[in-house]
């Protein structure tokens, strides 16, 4: 514990002391307060290749190596009337155990999961929400111990959760804005009169916003002419070298920048089913079906201080209530947890994403007679490096601390990987 509480101090003051962002003065702050794009929205594909080493210090010894690799597909669309979102993520990954000096396991898993989330505003800030998430899941665990033959075990998962609720707040995607007030640090830096107004920095957004064919290629592309015209025509007269300088603004690793909050309170409903087969101590086919409503309560806020910080909080807190059809045997859960994220471009091309959760479960088992707690504070901090537009390099550090009966299991896991684009368009 004290480990992690070390290590995220030292990334918070590391962030905050290699800051060199010009920051974005108080009369651009309106712009995030009052921002507005209309109906924008992009989708992307990304393939991912990584391997991992983890390390686990308890009461044994156990190291871990693997390599996976996914695909994600993003699709994101908001107006005034609606804020909607579709993630679609499929994986392989393939991992080896040596556990206790004594076993080896071998591992295989293949995961899909698509999630489904659309807030529809009645009036003002008010809107409705649904959500889906369904998950699929496959696992194959090959256990060679010293003293027995191999073990074999599969799982297969189908789990969905479904939520309708409703809520108070706006969060927006101020990427187009964001990248707007750097584009407009940057014409600063190559001087003369072409400091954008907060009008035309508005203006430039919505232009960034769209959807071009062959936006980068040259500059007599419509792309261009349209930002020019937006930016009052402080591009007109740029030099070749400096079209390039402003144009790695447009490329930037930022990631999706958040603004503003929202709160919301409904129902999630739970839907998991398992099919496992073990082979000890005897061969077994082992089925789980479970169904459970949890009402939810959300809150979520995000700010951007600078061009290249942004920090967010987000808080869940779930009821689930369980009648399990054996002697009275009810299960009261209530799990709390709780994220503070934050991501800081270190420079143009390095990215700082941090973020640390602390969760919290509490069971009342048997009519409240018995009960149970269990614990979890984690630190996920990742550094990513653009190499050019559409290959990016990252290193991801976790450490996390379980707590359950009083028995802490620490876990530090090491990600090396990259990521390539292979497409992002502006809708």
């Amino acid at each position: 514990m004290r480990r992690i509480i070390f290590f995220i101090i030292t990334a918070m003051l590391a962030s905050t002391l290699l800051a060199e962002s010009t920051g974005i003065p108080e009369s651009k702050l309106e712009l995030f307060k009052n921002y507005k794009l209309g109906s924008w929205g992009y989708h992307s594909l990304d393939a991912h290749f990584r391997f991992d080493g983890t390390i686990r210090n308890s009461e044994y010894q156990s190291n871990e190596t693997g390599l996976f690799t996914n695909t994600n597909y993003y699709y994101y669309k908001e107006s005034d009337e609606f804020i909607l979102y579709y993630d679609n993520y499929n994986s392989y990954g393939f991992s080896y155990n040596y556990f206790d000096h004594s076993t080896d396991i071998f591992s295989n898993s293949l995961r899909t999961d698509n999630i489904a989330d659309i807030k529809y505003y009645l009036m003002g800030k008010l809107f409705i929400e649904a959500s889906t998430d369904i998950d699929l899941l496959y696992l194959n665990d090959i256990t060679d111990t010293k003293s027995s033959e191999r073990i074999l075990e599969e799982s297969s998962t189908f789990e969905s959760t479904s939520f309708l609720g409703f809520g108070f707040g706006k969060l927006h995607d101020i990427a187009p804005m964001i990248r707007a007030l750097r584009m407009n640090e940057r014409l600063q830096y190559i001087g003369g009169e072409r400091y954008l107004s907060n009008a035309e920095i508005q203006k430039v957004s919505e232009v960034i916003s769209r959807n071009y064919s062959n936006v980068y290629a040259r500059t007599d592309l419509p792309y261009w002419s349209d930002l020019s015209a937006a930016a009052g025509g402080k591009l007109d007269d740029l030099k070749v070298h400096e079209y390039e300088y402003i144009k790695e603004a447009l490329f930037e690793n930022i990631h999706q920048r958040f603004q503003g909050y929202d709160v919301s309170l409904g129902m999630n409903v739970l839907r998991r089913a398992q099919k496992r087969y073990d082979e000890q101590p005897e061969p077994e086919t082992i089925k789980i079906n479970d169904f459970d409503l949890c009402p939810i309560l959300t809150f979520r806020w995000y700010n951007n201080f600078s061009t290249s910080l942004m920090a967010g909080f987000e808080q869940y807190v779930q009821y689930d209530f369980q009648n399990v059809n054996d002697d009275n045997n009810n299960i009261e859960t209530v799990t709390s947890l709780s994220q503070l994220n934050l991501l800081y471009n270190i420079t143009d091309r390095i990215l700082f994403v941090n973020q640390t959760s602390f969760m919290y479960e509490n069971e009342l088992l048997n009519d409240k007679d018995d009960k149970e707690e269990s614990s979890q504070v984690a630190n996920n901090s990742r550094f990513e490096y653009q190499v050019i537009e559409k290959l990016t390099f990252n290193l991801d550090l976790i450490m996390s601390n379980n707590n359950t009966e009083n028995v802490d299991r620490f876990k530090t896991s090491l990600y090396a990987g990259f990521r390539v684009n292979l497409f992002k368009n502006r809708r």
